[in-house]
């Protein structure tokens, strides 16, 4: 009598067998995980190049229709206002003051009014987003908030102290023409910046400098302000004049004469990339007297 049921031999993976293709998988997920590390890390470099690189164009544009001088870091009773294309103005949109004293706003017509695209990049876009919705329900706070964020916050800090400088500051270390400086191709713009709690900031700082004082007495004194000799950390940004370093330990940083660069900490300590003097004097260790 034939059986029933025929005995089938089945084939199934040893432990080995399993182990090796388990071991395959994980190299396989691994490397794909390093390769969109690399191709996110490549993205956020490039987004910041470009950012970088219009804001120094927008920045020489502007110089150019001030015939000459450069756009400075506006004192409260000084500071213009600035012209909407809607027909109102920044400074009655935001209601603050402060708020037009900084760079973003008055490079913002040079733009094309793209401002988001071009003060927010990785860097802030999510945390400006995040605050914005937190004040969505009160549409004037909204509005205010708006306009007072991305003054405050761009993803880019400007040399306020050697480019343009702070016109009340009265130093006559401040470059506030292109054509006073030696090497506008060596001397810094802009760059990535942050403040301790929040990634963008609307100025940096040389990496050591006198701040003079003045008071009521007529008497005056002065300080030393020096960027910290320890390791970068993010959250103590303003020890190192607010800079960002945000690409493995590099700053995106543009120059005066409209070009881009990666540099290190190490490299940003130079004083002659942020001082006209600094670069007269051929003095890395100069002393930036605001």
């Amino acid at each position: 009598m034939k059986p029933m049921f025929r005995q089938t031999n089945y084939s199934a993976f040893s432990l080995l067998e399993l182990l090796v293709s388990i071991g395959i998988v994980g190299c396989l997920a691994a490397l794909a995980s390093v390769g969109i590390q690399s191709a996110s890390r490549n993205a956020r470099l490039a987004e910041d190049i470009s950012v970088a690189r219009r804001i120094a164009q927008a920045y020489l544009t502007a110089t150019a229709d001030n015939n000459g001088i450069l756009l400075k870091r506006y004192a409260t009773e000084e500071a213009p206002d600035v012209p909407l294309p809607d027909g109102s103005s920044v400074l009655r949109k935001s209601g603050q003051r402060i708020v037009i004293q900084r760079y973003p706003w008055h490079l913002a017509p040079y733009l094309d009014w793209n401002v988001e695209k071009t003060f927010l990049t990785w860097a802030n876009r999510k945390e400006f987003q995040k605050n914005q919705g937190a004040v969505a329900s009160l549409p004037r706070l909204a509005e205010s908030q708006y306009y007072y964020a991305i003054s405050v916050g761009p993803a880019f800090g400007q040399n306020a102290y050697g480019v343009g400088g702070f016109e009340n500051a009265g130093s006559t270390e401040v470059a506030t023409r292109i054509a006073s400086v030696p090497h506008p191709s060596q001397l810094i713009a802009f760059v990535s910046a942050r403040d301790n709690t929040m990634a963008g900031y609307s100025y940096v700082e040389p990496p050591i400098s006198t701040q003079n004082q003045y008071f009521m007495d007529g008497s005056t004194s002065s300080r030393e302000i020096k960027w910290s000799d320890g390791d970068y950390k993010p959250n103590a940004a303003s020890a190192f004049g607010f800079i960002a370093l945000n690409h493995k330990g590099h700053a995106v940083v543009a120059f005066l004469d409209g070009h881009v660069a990666l540099l290190s900490l190490s490299e940003l300590r130079d004083s002659r990339l942020w001082s006209r003097i600094a670069q007269e004097k051929d003095d890395p260790h100069h002393v930036f007297q605001r």
